[in-house]
């Protein structure tokens, strides 16, 4: 019966070295999820804080030497998109609202959201 015992005791010494080691495996997984999740929430808010930085200070007379590249490469494609849009729109027999920014026919006289008049 020894043989038997000492089989048994293996197995079961195996079964929680394995099970350990799922349940580590598991643990750091679910450890490097949440550092992930950290890492994108903190993209995110650095993110946000670029976007009211620049908004706050596009206008300026002055932009500090440190930034003065980004604030150059937006402004790039921002007129890229610009120019973009306006091709989009001549497919699509359409211009851009002055007063909003809605997308209204080529020919009305007035945006059908704001009331501006529009210019032809």
């Amino acid at each position: 019966m020894s043989f038997f015992d000492d089989l048994g005791k293996n197995i079961q010494s195996k079964s929680q070295a394995a099970s350990a080691m799922v349940k580590e495996k598991a643990d750091t997984l679910k450890i490097n999820n949440a550092i992930s999740a950290q890492k994108a929430r903190q993209k995110d808010v650095m993110t946000e804080i670029g976007k009211a930085y620049y908004e706050a200070h596009k206008d300026d007379e002055q932009i500090d030497e440190a930034f003065k590249e980004f604030f150059d490469q937006i402004k790039s494609y921002e007129d890229e998109i610009a120019n973009l849009n306006e091709q989009l729109a001549g497919l699509k027999k359409t211009t851009t609202c002055p007063g909003c920014g809605a997308e209204v026919d080529k020919g009305v006289a007035f945006c059908g959201k704001c009331g501006t008049k529009i210019e032809q």
